[in-house]
């Protein structure tokens, strides 16, 4: 029986899913940024430390033990260290589209709104409720915890731009045929 030990952190969410966290870029709170010491005199600060002029907003924090989002900007030398740990994609949604229902298997997804607005629809597992709809307008996030079925829905006039990035090295998408439904299963 205990070679099951090791699946155990796999079937767990399958059996008991987390639910999505959205967090709206109006109501994220600045997070004190680190104040740089100055080597030499600024403005007659006489060395004493400066703010950095960097605001930094926690977003998806301790809801994934394996990625978090704070809204920040990284450098570019820091960019190949995340991308070993990270898919990234960009979804542009034309107008009056939606993407098919799927989930990102055994990934976790943070979704960053670029523009909107547009609306993540998420299901509970629920085979009798109604998928429930999140509106992403720009600077929101969406956590997308792993299996947890969910569609992407642009009914403006405009096309809309959402990052996603897996907790993965390269990207999954497991498309279903509705709801709760089938794989998709895609020519190849």
């Amino acid at each position: 029986m205990s070679f099951l030990l090791p699946l155990i952190p796999d079937l767990l969410p399958m059996i008991m899913p987390s639910s999505v966290h959205i967090a709206k870029a109006e109501n994220m709170v600045a997070v004190p940024a680190p104040r740089a010491a100055s080597p030499q005199p600024v403005n007659g600060t006489n060395g004493e430390e400066t703010e950095t002029g960097v605001v930094q907003k926690d977003a998806v924090v301790h809801k994934s033990d394996k990625m978090c989002a704070r809204g920040e900007y990284y450098s570019l030398t820091e960019t190949k260290k995340i991308r070993q740990l990270m898919a990234w994609l960009v979804v542009v949604a034309k107008p009056k589209s939606s993407s098919s229902v799927h989930h990102y298997g055994e990934h976790d997804a943070i979704i960053y709104a670029v523009s909107g607005p547009g609306f993540l629809l998420t299901h509970s597992g629920d085979e009798d409720a109604e998928p429930k709809r999140n509106e992403l307008s720009a600077g929101d996030f969406a956590f997308v915890p792993p299996w947890t079925e969910h569609q992407m829905v642009n009914e403006t006039d405009n096309d809309i731009t959402w990052v996603v990035i897996q907790s993965a090295s390269e990207p999954l998408q497991v498309d279903l045929t509705e709801w709760g439904g089938a794989e998709l299963k895609h020519a190849k």
